[in-house]
This record gives C-alpha cells, structure tokens and sequence, in this order.
C-alpha cells in the first residue's frame, strides 16, 4: 500500500469537498460571502497540488514529472499563496487594497513566466528520477535540479506576502479578536513552513519530498470546521431570530386586535363628541350673538331686550326677562319651568336673569350651565355701564384738577415773578436805568405771557369755544405763553384753512401744548418755531422746532416728557409722530395727520400769517 499516494489522494479528495461546499454557500449568499470563496479557491490550488504530487510521486519519467510541475504544481502553489492572502484580508477586514493587488498582479506575474519559460520557474534544467523509501513506500522524485533564477522573485514576493499576514495578525490582535487571530496565526506559521520547506527543497538542501502540502490539508481541515462552526452559529442566530420574530408577529396582532377594538369604541366616542360639538357650536354661535348685542348698544335697556330674547332661542323657552336691581319684580306668564339666575358683578348683584318655558321639560344642568354663563356677561356689561358713568364724571373731575394745577403752576407762578419784578423796579430804575429798561420788558412778557396763559385756560373751561376756534388761534395762544416763559421769539405759522377734523384739530393743539411745556421745562431754548402746513393730498404736517439743548430719544422712556400721552392722542386720530434730537442741537417734533378726503378741491388763495411774539 502506497501510504505518500493515499495521504495526497485525501488531501485532495477534503479539499475538494471543502472548495464545492463553502464555494457554493458563499456564491448563494447575498451579499456573497468573500471569505468562502476565497477559502474555496484556496482549498482547490491544495487539491491540485495534491493531485500533482500524486502524479509526481507515481511517475518515472523526469519529462512527465517536469510537466506536472510546470504546469500545475507550481501555478497551483501561488494560487494557494493569493488565496491565502485575500482569504486573511477578507476575514480580518485589514485590506490594503494597492498592496493585495500589487502582490496579487506580481504572483500572476510569476505564473506566466513559468509557463513561458522552457522549464519554469522551479527548474533550469530536467534533471533525473530518484527513489525514496517514504512511510513504507517508494516514491519518485527528480534529482540534481535548481530552480531558475526568477525564483528569487517567488521568495521576494512570498516575503511580502508574509509581511502582510503578520500585520493583519497584529491588527486583529489589537482589536482583541482572540479568535481570529489565532487563525490568522496558523496561517503565518504554515505560510513560514511553507516556504522556508519549499525553498529549501528547491535549492536542494532537503529531500525533494513535499511534506508542507499535508500541513495545508490540515489547514484546509481547520478551516473548515471554524466556518462550518461560524454557519451552526449563524443557523441557531436565525433560529433565535425567527421566534422571536414569531413571538413579535404574534405580539403585534394581538395589539392590532386591541387597537382595533379600541378604534370602534373612539369611533363611537367620535360620533358623540361631533354631535356635541355641533350643539357647542350653535350655543356659541348664540352666545356670540349676545354679546355682539351687548357689546354694540346704544342704549343698555334696548340691548338688555334684545339680549333676552336670543336667550329665549338659545334655551328654547318661551320667555326671558332681564331685571336690573330697583326695577320692579318680574312676574311669570308661564305656568310650566322658570329658571332664575342672579346677575352678580365683582361679587355684587346687579339683577337678574328670569327663562321659562311651558314645554320640553325642566332646565338640564347644562343648561343652567349656560344661563349662567350669559347672566356672567350681562352683569358684566351692566357694570361696564355703571363704570363708564363713573369714569366720565372723574374724568370731568380730573380735568378740572388739572385746570386748576395748570393755573397755579403756570399764571401764578408767572404772575407772582412779574409781582417781584414790579416792586423792585423803581429801585432798579433810579439805579441804574438800563437795567430797569430791561426789566421793564422782561415785565411786559410776563404779563403778556399770563394773560395768554389765562386766556387759554378760560378756552379750556369752555370746551364749545376751543371746537369753534381754528388752529392757529389755538396755537398763537400757546406761542404767546411760552414767550414769557423762554423770554425769547417763538414764531407760530399756520394757514386758515388747514382741513383738519375737530378730533384731530384738538390733538395738534394738545400735542403742541405739551411739547410748549417740555421747551419751558426742560429745553432752556431762546428761539421756537411752530409750523403746520397742508400739501394737495389733504395731508397735514405739524412741527414745533427749539434751539434749546436737545435729547438722545433712545435714551428716554416713553412715559417720560409726555411722549406716550403725545402717541397715544395721535394714534387715536390716525396720525403719527417723529421726534429728532440730538444733545446740544435742539429738538424738532413732527406729527402727521393723513384723514382729509383725497377729493379735496385744493384751495387756490392761502393767507399764512406769521405772527413773531
């Protein structure tokens, strides 16, 4: 029995079984799986270098023993080396892709150079058969034969080739992939063998047995348990997988069915909530309606009937009554239910709200719900009514108040001054009469200016008067009572027929009277200038210039100098106000009043009158 031929002939036969097995289950993969069909292709170069060997061993011809080495073992030997490379760069994920296809294209290389060559790669010359008694048999082998000198190229790139498994062994070891890399290890360790064996054997200085291809089976063995170990691995992952997936499925119907059962029963809850918002919809629209009333009166009692009879519709009676505290009792006409709910404003009791009804039943909750909710706004618009009495009495109080401020401290204080001025002034005079001279004229402004102050304080009692003046008449006044505060020419330049409404007629004056008491207080300003003018569009400007020592508007609050009460007026006649002021350069305000019709027949003569106090 010829034990070397039996040994390769079952190399040769796993390394088939092994190439078909993880060949196929790699190509079937999707994605493929890189790792068997390298391994595949791997297994079948060992197959056919076992099979050559067999071949090898047999033969007694050195030609035959030439040619099977030529021409299958040595391209099946570096097939094996570029399988084993990708193999280890697909299994450890290191894939230098420039290096692998280097040392890839380099063995591809060798392999047509070995079938070019006459005798390849392994042999310069055919040398002569020998045999040797090897595990109880004889085998040939060839003798006296060195390989050519290309194959130092083999060694270089076999070298190369080590030097990446070593470094892909290294990375793998650094990520602590205690698996792999032992694998990768075994690889370097026959890979080493391997060569070192072969190169040996090539130049001589063993017996040319090849001993290393039975340590490659036995590689190809480890393998093949490892993936086949890796597949049972994966087959239990999928089975695990797959219940649980069949328990999620399962999971997740039952939840269906529950939300499911759930959706009919919101469906249900829909239906009632649309029919309860349609009847939310039309109390509101009810309710809207009555406050709309309530809100747009011109005389509370008319609105108060009004309002009761929507709130017959809203609650479907027959008759509703809304009695204010000290009217007389309401008395029923029905004989069937009455509802009563009192009308209660900041927790007083202002009336009540009287609904009945002689068919469809007793008042429901929801009902009383609602009523109360409209007696909570008709109170509510009573009390707004009381307070909007209340208010207009203190405002006519406040006014007076401020009248009465104004006139102390504005004429008294001047007339006071003036009072000063004249006792001193015969002194002064016989003193030094340029002096006297002078302070007889600052005399005459003070009382030129308290007399215009006094003046425009009676207007202001007389409210008919200041409707009836024109707007340069208002604004004259005012400049004659600065005059005497700023002791300098205020001059005043309005036309006659500025068409300005009388709303807006009486905020300019105001606007111009506050911003006179700001130059008097704040100001120290010697020259004023007011001006207001109408262009054709019927768009009225008013500005009042000083020279005093000016503001920074970012700077100053709105409440500050009058400015949000200056806005606010504006506001409420559509117009519009611009202050421009800088420290130390005066301070000019604008306000524009845009209201006229745009129809308006422009005038073709305009008298301006400019008046220098």
């Amino acid at each position: 029995m010829n034990v070397p031929v039996i040994a390769m002939a079952m190399a040769a036969g796993i390394s088939i079984d092994a190439a078909l097995a993880h060949g196929l289950v790699g190509m079937r993969r999707r994605p493929r799986d890189a790792v068997r069909i390298a391994f595949a292709l791997q297994a079948l170069a060992v197959a056919a270098g076992a099979l050559a060997i067999i071949v090898m061993y047999s033969t007694g011809s050195p030609r035959t023993h030439f040619e099977v080495t030529k021409w299958v073992f040595f391209p099946a030997q570096l097939s094996w080396t570029i399988a084993t490379m990708w193999l280890v760069a697909f299994y450890t994920g290191v894939r230098p892709l420039r290096w692998l296809l280097a040392l890839s294209a380099g063995f591809c290389a060798l392999i047509v150079l070995n079938l070019v060559l006459p005798y390849g790669v392994l042999h310069r010359v055919i040398g002569s058969i020998a045999s040797f008694h090897l595990a109880g048999a004889d085998v040939n082998v060839m003798a006296a034969a060195a390989p050519h000198p290309i194959y130092h190229l083999v060694s270089a790139l076999a070298l190369a080739a080590f030097v990446f498994m070593f470094y892909a062994a290294w990375r793998v070891h650094r990520r602590r992939e205690r698996g792999k890399a032992w694998i990768v290890t075994a690889f370097l360790l026959v890979f080493l063998v391997a060569g070192v064996l072969d190169s040996l054997q090539n130049y001589g200085m063993l017996t040319d047995l090849y001993y290393t291809q039975l340590s490659f089976v036995v590689l190809v063995l480890a393998v093949n348990v490892g993936l086949r170990q890796e597949s049972l691995r994966q087959e239990a992952g999928l089975l695990a997988n797959r219940a649980h997936l069949e328990s999620l499925v399962a999971q997740r119907v039952k939840d269906l069915d529950e939300a499911n059962a759930r959706l009919a029963l919101e469906s249900q809850e829909r239906l009632a909530t649309a029919a309860s918002l349609r009847r939310r919809v039309a109390e509101l629209d009810a309710l809207h309606r009555i406050s709309r009333t309530l809100a747009e009166r011109v005389d509370l009692a008319a609105a108060l009937d009004q309002a009761a009879l929507e709130i017959a519709v809203l609650l479907s009676a027959e008759h509703a009554r809304i009695d204010l505290a000290g009217s007389p009792p309401a008395t029923s006409e029905s004989t069937g239910h009455l509802l009563v709910v009192p009308l209660v404003a900041k927790g007083m009791t202002v009336g009540a709200l009287s609904v009945a009804r002689d068919q469809g039943g007793p008042f429901t909750d929801e009902e009383h719900r609602l009523a109360e909710m409209v007696a909570g706004d008709v109170a509510a618009a009573v009390e707004n009514e009381r307070l909007h009495e209340r208010q207009s009495k203190q405002a006519a109080e406040e006014e007076r108040q401020r009248l009465a401020r104004d006139l102390h401290d504005a004429v008294t204080q001047t007339l006071y001054s003036a009072a000063l001025i004249a006792e001193a002034l015969p002194t002064v005079w016989e003193r030094q009469p340029s002096a006297g001279l002078s302070n007889l004229v600052r005399l005459q402004r003070l009382v030129r200016a308290a007399l215009a102050e006094m003046r425009t304080l009676l207007f202001e009692l007389r409210p008919a008067a200041l409707e009836e003046a024109s707007l340069g008449a208002l604004l004259d006044r005012l400049g004659d009572a600065l005059s005497g505060q700023i002791e300098g020419p205020v001059t005043i330049r309005a036309a006659d027929d500025i068409p300005l409404s009388s709303a807006a007629r009486l905020v300019f004056y105001r606007v111009t009277q506050e911003a006179c008491n700001n130059i008097a207080k704040h100001a120290r300003a010697t020259e004023v200038d007011v001006e207001c003018v109408a262009d054709s569009d019927g768009v009225v400007s008013l500005s009042v210039r000083d020279n005093g020592r000016g503001f920074d508007p970012g700077g100053v609050e709105p409440d500050r100098m009058g400015l949000r009460i200056m806005r606010e007026r504006l506001d409420g006649v559509g117009a519009s106000l611009a202050i421009v002021s800088a420290p130390g350069h005066g301070t000019t305000i604008t306000a524009v009043w845009s209201g006229a019709a745009q129809s308006r027949t422009p005038v073709e003569a305009r008298h301006e009158r400019s008046t220098t106090h």
